[in-house]
């Protein structure tokens, strides 16, 4: 089964968390560093300007590079690793304890 067969049969997957979290990571990493360089801004949830750099590394780039690569592998399970990097940036947006 090719790689985009199995994204039609489940596009909530671990691929889709992996699109979310890393999106939604960067935005808001981004918005954060905006905001700490002086932009007046409201501030995004519950993410402080000492979370830029975990939503940016390790929600973004952690989430990115599992990606690559998961589908260098093209191994449905090499996503969760990718998917999992994603929901800890979620987690940090959504105010679990650290």
């Amino acid at each position: 089964m090719a790689c985009a067969d199995r994204e039609a049969v489940s596009p909530m997957g671990p691929r889709g968390v992996s699109r979310a979290g890393g999106g939604l990571s960067l935005l808001v990493g981004l918005w954060v560093g905006l905001a700490r360089a002086g932009w007046v801004l409201p501030r995004p949830g519950m993410a402080g300007p000492g979370d830029q750099a975990v939503l940016l590394v390790g929600g973004f780039l952690g989430t990115l590079i599992g990606v690559e690569r998961a589908v260098a592998l093209d191994l449905p399970w090499a996503f969760l690793a990718p998917a999992l990097s994603a929901a800890g940036g979620l987690a940090l947006l959504a105010g679990l304890p650290r």
